[in-house]
């Protein structure tokens, strides 16, 4: 054990901007340090994350500088966070704790813009309070068992992956200032109309790993702002809905997971289109006019069922990952050189059995999954291709 005089750590400690503490658990130290040292040395901190006990905040009222505190504590309520108000704390999180509901004593931090906190229960769908926090605008709360999503109308981000929320509530309509909501890892079944009140300003939705349905297009199709669309793991079934091709800004689409087996020209209409992730369904065959695509970057259908591939899809010059493992291919046809930008090609569990020698067109290839496992039996003219393969 190294032991450090408390001179030095003074020294340290007043030049410091921020402070991390977080990965030492041995509590009843670092309150000794706390206790001797901290209290005396920090007057410029602005970042502060410790494994506090929240009876030790009287500590830090002095710390005028402080804007991002982070605090651990797996016995505290937190209720005397409401010493803190004297503060101009902006960035604020409680983990590993005892709350089962944000405490009234967080409402009192109003210069708070952002709030992450960790195992809560619950909170109400809307509330008084949470308008007090009026400069909020990122509130974070993935990874709790909350049912009813918090109405915050000046909240900008919203973060509610893994939890419990089942319904989306009416009341989402007043967020109109919302552009980022999360529902990843949810229960939710259907889309509210309400939800197309927030065609202004939300640009990424993802809320994969429920229970949607194709129905959802009714009103998604109507939330024109996004740019980025993820309804991965749900229940979409058979041909993308055609109401898709009203989203003219999406510059990424996930539909991974789902049991789509036909994409309709009517996606080809999303010009600005930079991602799309179809794995895991049951498409047999990409259509021609995924050509029209120009300014697609990433194509994802590995797990599908696709036996060939449209020759429109080699003209897509600005392509720079492609993955098409795990289905029926038999050959790769020689216009595979015309992708000029690829650097991520996955080709593995199919059917080829011999490559084009065109492949060696891809100088920008800088990992080639395949079915090679010995050089050897590697086509020769394609031989310093086969390094690219990745180990695992």
């Amino acid at each position: 054990e190294v032991y450090i005089p408390k001179e030095i750590w003074m020294m340290i400690l007043r030049m410091a901007s921020w402070a991390n503490f977080s990965g030492v658990y041995q509590l009843n130290r670092v309150n000794k340090l706390w206790r001797d040292i901290v209290p005396l040395s920090l007057q410029e901190l602005k970042i502060f994350t410790l494994p506090i006990n929240s009876s030790t905040l009287s500590r830090i009222t002095h710390l005028t500088n402080l804007r991002q505190l982070e605090l651990y504590d797996e016995s505290s309520d937190f209720s005397s966070i409401s010493l803190l108000c004297s503060l101009s704390i902006q960035h604020f999180t409680m983990g590993k704790n005892l709350l089962r509901d944000l405490p009234d004593s967080i409402f009192t931090l109003t210069s708070m813009t952002y709030l992450k906190a960790w195992t809560l229960n619950t909170i109400p769908e809307t509330s008084n309070h949470l308008s007090l926090l009026s400069n909020l605008t990122i509130l974070d709360l993935d990874y709790n068992s909350i049912a009813l999503p918090p109405i915050c109308p000046n909240l900008r981000t919203l973060l509610l992956s893994d939890n419990i929320i089942n319904a989306i509530p009416p009341s989402i309509s007043t967020m109109t200032n919302l552009n980022r909501l999360s529902l990843n890892i949810n229960l939710v079944q259907q889309i509210p109309p309400e939800l197309a009140s927030l065609s202004n300003n939300l640009r990424v939705l993802h809320i994969n790993c429920n229970s949607l349905s194709n129905s959802s297009f009714d009103v998604l199709h109507k939330v024109q702002s996004l740019v980025e669309l993820d309804v991965g793991w749900n229940n979409f079934i058979g041909k993308i809905p055609a109401t898709i091709s009203n989203l003219k800004r999406l510059e990424v689409l996930r539909m991974n997971d789902n049991n789509i087996d036909e994409i309709g020209e009517e996606l080809f209409r999303c010009k600005e289109l930079r991602e799309v992730s179809l794995q895991a369904n049951q498409l047999k065959k990409l259509p021609e006019g995924i050509s029209e695509l120009r300014e697609l970057r990433r194509l994802y259908v590995g797990i599908n069922k696709l036996k060939d591939l449209p020759m429109g899809l080699w003209e897509l010059e600005k392509l720079e990952e492609l993955y098409v493992d795990s289905n029926k291919l038999v050959q790769i046809p020689i216009e595979v050189g015309g992708l000029t930008s690829l650097t991520a090609f996955n080709l593995s569990t199919n059917l080829v059995t011999q490559l084009p020698t065109e492949l060696g067109q891809l100088k920008n290839l800088k990992e080639f999954f395949n079915d090679w496992a010995d050089p050897e039996e590697f086509p020769p003219a394609l031989s310093h291709l086969f390094p690219l393969r990745p180990r695992f």
